[in-house]
């Protein structure tokens, strides 16, 4: 998972949007870190399951010349009130990146995102201590964000040959 969010936050761009789906225990909020660590966000990034949103400063780089904001939104336990908390004006915020744990639990969320990261595990039947990840890409938008997604399939394939990764 570390290989996918490496290779998703050299593609993403100011304006960006994404959102985690997959059950309990998949590594939304896992994958968010390595992401935000990704973009150089120096701050700890935790869950929001209570506050609804999380706020992390993105440092100029290359991808990020001004910098920007991470929103990080999880809308597990209250999704009805993020609208009236600023998701909405986090999506049309064009110096950020906004990643919504949860979409799915939001009439109409998916898609509005530019792309949906779902996230999935299994345990092995021969070995209960072993699990194996999937990760499945679907871009809604036509930005340049749908072009970099097949870029980001084949780095991490490259990067982990065991890891299954579907592109829709």
């Amino acid at each position: 998972m570390t290989e996918i969010a490496t290779a998703l936050s050299t593609a993403i761009r100011p304006g960006d949007s994404i959102g985690l789906m997959g059950p309990l225990g998949a590594g939304k909020t896992e994958f968010v870190r390595e992401l935000a660590r990704s973009l150089k966000v120096q701050e700890e990034v935790t869950s929001p399951s209570f506050v609804l949103e999380q706020r992390y400063l993105i440092p100029a780089t290359s991808n990020w010349p001004n910098g920007g904001t991470l929103h990080h939104w999880d809308l597990y336990r209250n999704a009805t009130d993020a609208p009236s908390l600023g998701l909405l004006d986090s999506l049309r915020a064009n110096d950020s990146l906004v990643v919504v744990e949860w979409p799915e639990r939001l009439s109409g969320m998916p898609r509005l995102l530019s792309l949906i990261v779902e996230l999935d595990y299994e345990t092995l039947p021969s070995n209960q201590a072993e699990e194996v990840r999937s990760v499945r890409l679907t871009s809604f938008t036509e930005s340049a964000l749908s072009e970099r997604t097949s870029q980001i399939k084949v780095f991490a394939e490259e990067a982990r040959p065991s890891a299954r990764l579907r592109n829709t």
